[in-house]
């Protein structure tokens, strides 16, 4: 009896493994980098909002009147970000930002303002103002 039991049991595990194989499966799909937008060259912008999505700022370049505040929002990032003006923050610097968190800095001097996210190095943005 015991043998039958294991041939049946076998026979299942075999039969259901085949049928689970033959169905097939749709290939994975490639991960692709997060395109980041960008202003027309001489374009200024009239909205100071950057997104963090995927490990991106985005824009990744902003170009804005004196006086205009920018505001950086971690929309779908599932972990923190930190807002961090080059070199060392002294510039600006936010608290590390929450899924659904913002910071946002008024940029009142005309110049370019390079930042990266304190916790991810490779993140960059710019801030250009006029």
């Amino acid at each position: 009896m015991n043998k039958v039991l294991l041939a049946v049991l076998i026979v299942i595990v075999v039969v259901g493994g085949f049928m689970l194989v033959s169905r097939g499966y749709p290939a994975p799909k490639p991960m692709t980098q997060p395109q980041q937008q960008s202003q027309q060259p001489g374009q200024i912008s009239t909205s100071g909002a950057i997104t963090i999505n995927n490990f991106v700022f985005s824009p990744g370049e902003l170009d804005i009147k004196a006086g205009t505040k920018v505001t950086w929002t971690n929309n779908q990032d599932g972990i923190p970000h930190q807002i961090v003006s080059d070199p060392d923050g002294t510039t600006f610097k936010s608290d590390p930002l929450q899924t659904g968190q913002s910071y946002s800095f008024t940029f009142d001097k005309v110049g370019s303002y390079s930042y990266h996210c304190g916790i991810h190095p490779m993140m960059t943005g710019k801030i250009v103002v006029q």
